[in-house]
């Protein structure tokens, strides 16, 4: 049951937040993304590196039908992108962390993927020689950042 002094409370509580700017739609996410963007330093952004590491799970192929798919252990990941050359690079080195499912990496030891992304090309580096994919265009121009087109 709620008490006299309780419902007032309430009641207050409503109407201020009914009233404020940001329950109203008052606020321009526009403006606020603007000036986030020239707090950070963002308008002179030319290029951005960053590098991790950790672990994930791979798309599909699960040991058994309804299981979690299979987990990856990601060693080392680094990217790279050059905002004025509309490009990017990603170094990934990972490895099973489970013996069973797919996903189509190696049993044992590691697997490094070397990609690349520059205007409207995208192409994988393996043992020192390049794979073109052009199916990659769009998922790592988004991924990263870069407009899908004008480059």
């Amino acid at each position: 049951m709620i008490r006299k002094g309780m419902s007032s409370r309430l009641a207050l509580v409503i109407a201020l937040v009914t009233i404020s700017p940001g329950a109203t739609g008052a606020y321009d996410s526009s403006s606020v993304l603007k000036r986030a963007t020239a707090a950070l330093g963002g308008e002179n952004l030319k290029s951005l590196s960053y590098s991790g590491d950790g672990w994930g799970f791979t798309f599909g192929q699960a040991y058994v039908p309804g299981a979690a798919w299979p987990r990856i252990q990601i060693h080392s990941m680094s990217r790279t992108i050059d905002y004025e050359g509309a490009a990017m690079r990603e170094q990934i080195t990972l490895s099973r962390a489970e013996p069973r499912g797919g996903g189509g990496y190696p049993l044992f030891g590691q697997q490094t993927n070397d990609q690349y992304i520059s205007g409207g090309f995208a192409w994988n580096m393996a043992g020192g020689n390049a794979a073109a994919g052009p199916r990659f265009v769009s998922e790592r121009r988004t991924s990263c950042g870069l407009p899908l087109t004008g480059c």
